[in-house]
């Protein structure tokens, strides 16, 4: 079965990489597998739910979950602005372009700080919400 493949190739590996307090579970029970172990009832379920997410995620309608374009979030559209130089604050740049700093960060996952201190010639795309997809609350089109 097609569960049974998944969890045997993939689970027992990256169960044992889990946070700390599974570490410290494996320790203490003494044992070497996931299964073994005695969990709270929420945290003995997250690898099923996770694989069931899995399979819902790579065939919704095989589940029941029939999704059409407009259930989807709509496209933010946005254009590229090239930096070259150091951008000391990013909310204070986001506002010059009449956006804000949560919806910079969602289209620019890359940032991860809120400056920029660009190395010698480098260039970068920092993508800026068209006017109208300003904020991820308006960004339907058809409003």
């Amino acid at each position: 079965m097609f569960v049974d493949r998944i969890l045997e190739k993939s689970i027992n590996k990256w169960s044992y990489s889990g946070p700390a307090a599974y570490n410290h579970q494996y320790t203490q029970q003494k044992q070497n597998n996931y299964y073994d172990l005695l969990l709270t009832e929420e945290t003995a379920r997250y690898i099923f739910r996770a694989v069931a997410y899995k399979l819902i995620i790579s065939d919704p309608a095989r589940y029941g979950f029939n999704i059409t374009k407009e259930d989807l979030y709509p496209e933010i559209k946005y254009y590229e602005y090239k930096v070259d130089s150091a951008v000391p604050d990013f909310s204070v740049f986001a506002e010059k372009f009449g956006t804000n700093y949560k919806m910079l960060k969602f289209l620019n996952p890359w940032l991860r700080k809120p400056y920029l201190t660009p190395k010698p010639n480098k260039e970068y795309i920092i993508k800026i919400p068209d006017e109208g997809m300003r904020s991820i609350e308006k960004a339907d089109p058809e409003d």
